[in-house]
């Protein structure tokens, strides 16, 4: 079941790019003896999926009992919002840097708004790429 949803989950990546699962630090295993760095996506014994986030050695969080479906969305969702802060218009960040260095808090949150509309809008359209279900997912969460 696992290499199942791992070929799953990197069909619909592949879909946004060439990206490789494990340069965000995503690790598919059946009960490991540690976690390692990044996230576990571990099977448990009914046939769910148990997300494990691990940072410096230590679990930070987890989530627990996923179908396949919901570790696919999670795994998009967080490597979609990676790519999409890496999008952020460098004239943007400059920008508002030069608007709070001049004490233009107002400005700053208008642009601050369009960045995060801007965003948002890009992360959708990616989950448009892969599937309705997914798109729909994450519109109901914004």
């Amino acid at each position: 079941m696992l290499i199942k949803l791992k070929n799953k989950i990197e069909s619909e990546v592949s879909k946004i790019g060439n990206i490789k699962l494990g340069e965000f630090g995503i690790h598919f295993s059946e009960q490991p003896p540690y976690f390692p760095e990044g996230i576990s996506i571990i099977e448990d014994r009914n046939g769910r999926y148990n997300l494990v986030f691990t940072e410096r050695g230590k679990i930070t969080s987890e989530i627990s009992k996923l179908d396949d479906n919901e570790v696919t969305y999670q795994i998009l969702k967080i490597i979609i919002k990676n790519i999409s802060s890496q999008k952020i218009d460098e004239k943007d960040v400059d920008l508002i840097d030069k608007l709070i260095k001049n004490n233009e808090f107002e400005k700053v949150s208008q642009i601050v708004e369009k960045v995060q509309e801007n965003r948002y809008q890009y992360e959708k359209e990616l989950f448009e790429k892969i599937s309705p279900l997914y798109t729909l997912w994450f519109e109901k969460e914004h």
